[in-house]
Formats: C-alpha cells, structure tokens, sequence
C-alpha cells in the first residue's frame, strides 16, 4: 500500500511539473505576450501582444490588433541613411500620401529596449468619410542603429474616440511601450543573412502586402526591398526610387478637391516648389471602377523629386492611393516597373 501512495504521489509531482513546465514561458517569451519574428538570425526578438494578429511579410515584422481594428506595429530593417536621422525622416515624410501630416514629436531621444533610437510621431488625416469628414491617425517611429545595422520601428492607430473615451493610439499606449520595452536587439554574423522567402507570381515577383490588413495583394520585382506593410505598404530599390500604396476609403472628396489637397500638403513642406505635369488624367486600372493620374516634381533639401500617383476608387466604398516617387535623375528608367506593379494588384 506504502508503494502504491509513494507512486501515486511521484507521479502527481511529475505531473504538477509538467503542468508548471506548460504554463509557464521558458523560452524567454514575457508574460501576455508572444514571438511576433525573431532569432539570432534575424538579430533581433520582437514580443507583440499575445492576442493581435501576426501578419509577418517577408522581412517585415507585423502585428495588428484584430480583423476589425487595424492598430498595427511592424519592424524592419532599412538601409542605413547617409545624413541625419531628422533628415532621413523629413524625406521619408514627404512621401507619405496623405494630407495635413503634423510632427509632434521630432527626433527625440529614446530607450529601444536593450539599444537607443530616435522617436518620431505625427498626426495626418487618411480615409476620409462619405461626408468628406477625414479620419486621423497617429503614427509613431522609432528609428534605431545596432551593430551596424539600421531598423524602423512604426506603431499606428486611430485617433478616433473609442467607448472609454479614449482614442485608439492612446488605447494601445501601454502595450506598445511593453513591446518596446521588451524588444531585445542581438549580434548577427553575415553569414546569418538570408533572403527572405516571397509567395511569387508567375513572372517573379513578389508579394508584399497582407490583404486582411492593407485591403490589396501588390507584387514587385524583388529588386525592392520592403519598407513598411500594414495600411501602408512601401518598398525601395536601391537607387531609392520608392512605391508606396495604401486605403482611402469613403473619400468623399471629387478628383480635382483631392489633388488641390496634396498640392497644398506637398507645398507646405516642400516651400512651394511643387510643379504640376500633368493631373486629373482619366487611366484604365485592372478591378477598379475608375483611375486617375496625376505627375508632379517638387524639390526637398536640394534634391529634385519626381512624382507619378493614381487614385484608383474600386468601389462605392474603397479606393487607393498609388504612388511612385524618385529623384528626378532615376525616375524615368524604373517608371515602367511602378506602371506594372500598378497593373498586377488586386484587390
């Protein structure tokens, strides 16, 4: 009888370990969270939320809050840029499509789990209502240097007002200074470094967007490199010629009320250099209701860039915004591949 009670009672002991061994995280995962991407191959852990969605897309790290509520934290690694931070920051804000875009944060200095960065956030106003009323969002960038190697860190969300009374960014505030907190940045050898692995298409490109979370499935030459995907999703070649695709839905607005919008927005920051080619140009876009092209330059911190955008409305209550920037210099020879990156999205 002793032996069977000495049994019995070893086994609930294995048992009782096994089950703390289950419930507990022993491979460093912090509580209420989990592994969104990362290992020493990837030189770096990124913890998210454990409830939000993993929406990883080939080298970039993404996470969203849920199906209805597109809140999203993604990661990635960029090249790194050749002047300032606060310089690298002003000529990727100039290509963002969107209108009323206001820094309030400006390159403050800040602590990026085991490493340090540079904060940036800002307002702007994307997917306007069918009143015409825009929506703001708030987006907060941190841009981070690690052993060499160069990393964007974006958090975005709505400023609209939740139940609690809360916005949505501000919502979130907590989880993502958890995720922050919790990021840890490692060493990576070269010969760690592999290409990540695209779905294809036929002709070989790649995708980069998650339709759940960006409305659209766009494929490109994997000449470029992918810059950011959730809502926006944004991908650079190597002489920085950048396409950048994201929602507008519910617009509201007439062709000629948009373009009078970004013009102002574009002269706001560019000093008034903005030069229109061409607009309100009627296009053929596959699965959408109806296109129109619009061509512009305009000169930042002394560089000329040139501009081909389309807005593209779908249907009754989605449409898109398309965008292909380049410096004057390069923007000619890779037109073509941002006119068939155009033609190959679906929605």
């Amino acid at each position: 009888m002793k032996r069977i009670c000495s049994a019995a009672l070893t086994l609930i002991l294995i048992l009782s370990l096994l089950a703390l061994t289950a419930c507990g995280k022993n491979d460093g995962t912090p509580k209420d969270m989990q592994l969104v991407k990362g290992g020493e191959n990837e030189g770096y852990y990124f913890y998210g939320p454990e409830e939000w969605v993993v929406a990883n897309v080939g080298d970039i790290a993404c996470t969203y809050a849920s199906k209805i509520d597109r809140s999203s934290i993604t990661f990635a690694q960029a090249e790194k840029p050749e002047g300032s931070v606060e310089e690298y920051f002003e000529s990727e804000k100039a290509k963002l499509p969107y209108n009323n875009v206001s820094v309030t944060v400006n390159g403050e200095d800040c602590t990026f789990g085991n490493s340090v960065g540079k904060k940036f956030v800002y307002t702007y106003e994307y997917k306007a209502s069918a009143d015409g009323t825009p929506f703001s969002y708030t987006a907060m960038q941190i841009f981070v240097s690690f052993d060499g190697r160069f990393y964007i860190f974006t958090y975005t969300a709505s400023n609209s007002e939740r139940s609690d009374g809360q916005s949505y960014y501000e919502f979130y505030l907590e989880k993502v200074s958890s995720v922050i907190e919790n990021f840890k940045l490692t060493s990576k050898s070269e010969s760690e470094d592999t290409k990540a692995e695209y779905e294809r298409d036929h002709e070989g490109h790649i995708l980069v967007s998650d339709k759940t979370l960006s409305g659209f499935k766009m494929y490109v030459p994997d000449s470029y490199k992918v810059d950011h995907s959730s809502s926006m999703v944004s991908v650079t070649n190597s002489v920085g010629a950048n396409i950048t695709m994201s929602q507008l839905t519910n617009t509201g607005l007439t062709f000629p009320e948009y373009w009078q919008a970004r013009k102002d927005s574009i002269n706001a920051l560019a000093g008034g250099t903005l030069t229109e080619i061409q607009a309100n140009v009627s296009l053929t876009v596959p699965g959408t209701n109806r296109a129109m092209a619009y061509e512009y330059t305009y000169v930042l911190d002394g560089v000329s860039y040139h501009v081909y955008q389309v807005i593209v409305i779908e249907s009754a209550v989605n449409g898109y915004v398309f965008t292909y920037t380049a410096s004057e210099e390069h923007y000619t020879e890779h037109l073509s591949e941002a006119e068939i990156v155009l033609q190959k999205i679906t929605y």
